[in-house]
């Protein structure tokens, strides 16, 4: 999965990117300019297959559930805040906006990567992932295995 600053690349980016050996490629831009898929509004989609089937469709985020998401929300800061930012969506805490752009994204990747049918279905694995606190928990064994 990759994104682009304008959408007259999305099909010149996908089509090298397959050309480089990617399997499936998927290349995004959201309506307010994000290089990723956006929780505020459509984001265009550029795929190809295994099989060379190119295709392009929108991502809209009310079709997800996702609806009340606020561009502000978005807004990082420092390298700290950031990671503070980071830590509270992993741990089910944050901003709902992030939230929904982290379930987004992660659910776009497992789709285009095979690890779920649709990229509702990987977006519905992330959100349980981290409301079950699975994704905390992980997170706690990567730290405790680096720190050994």
């Amino acid at each position: 999965m990759l994104g682009v600053y304008s959408e007259s690349l999305l099909a010149p980016v996908a089509r090298a990117s397959k050309l480089l050996g990617a399997k499936r490629v998927m290349v995004v831009v959201s309506d307010d300019g994000f290089d990723e898929i956006s929780p505020v509004v459509p984001t265009k989609v550029f795929e190809i297959d295994e099989d060379g089937k190119e295709k392009r469709y929108v991502i809209n985020p009310a079709d997800y559930g996702l609806t009340g998401c606020k561009n502000e929300e978005l807004a990082g800061g420092t390298g700290e805040e950031n990671a503070q930012l980071a830590l509270d969506i992993l741990s089910g805490k944050g901003r709902r906006t992030l939230k929904a752009a982290v379930a987004l994204n992660g659910g776009a990747a497992l789709y285009i990567g095979g690890k779920a049918k649709s990229i509702k279905e990987g977006c519905v694995k992330i959100i349980k992932a981290i409301d079950s606190g699975a994704v905390a928990k992980k997170l706690e064994e990567v730290k405790a295995a680096s720190t050994n």
